[in-house]
């Protein structure tokens, strides 16, 4: 694969295009083709791959992560909930930034020597 860099006179309107990823397009699967509980029918229940025994259904409650609503107890509820709304505090009496690079501060020459 050559990954090669984004061309400068592609338009706005085009967006950058990635060679690394192409994304799906085109109709979704049905519903029953994801479930793979029948593929997996004469295994014995602990042999069973992981997505076998998430309990995923539909009558779970709902939260809110950052991707969107997620069923309770979804390692993405814990590991990505969503940002609360006052995580950006405002401090009024904050004082201002300091003028960089300082005035009069100047680097002293190094004692160091490479021989």
């Amino acid at each position: 694969m050559v990954v090669v860099k984004p061309k400068t006179d592609a338009t706005p309107a085009s967006g950058i295009r990635s060679t690394l990823y192409k994304g799906y397009s085109g109709e979704l699967l049905d519903p029953s083709t994801l479930n793979p509980l029948p593929a997996y029918a004469d295994m014995e229940p602990d042999s069973l791959p992981l997505i076998c025994r998430m309990n995923i259904t539909s009558d779970k409650p709902l939260v809110d992560s950052i991707f969107g609503k997620i069923q309770t107890g979804s390692i993405l509820s814990y590991q990505h909930p969503p940002p609360p709304p006052d995580s950006v505090v405002i401090h009024e009496d904050a004082p201002p930034f300091p003028k960089v690079p300082l005035d009069g501060y100047h680097l002293q020459p190094t004692d160091c020597s490479y021989e």
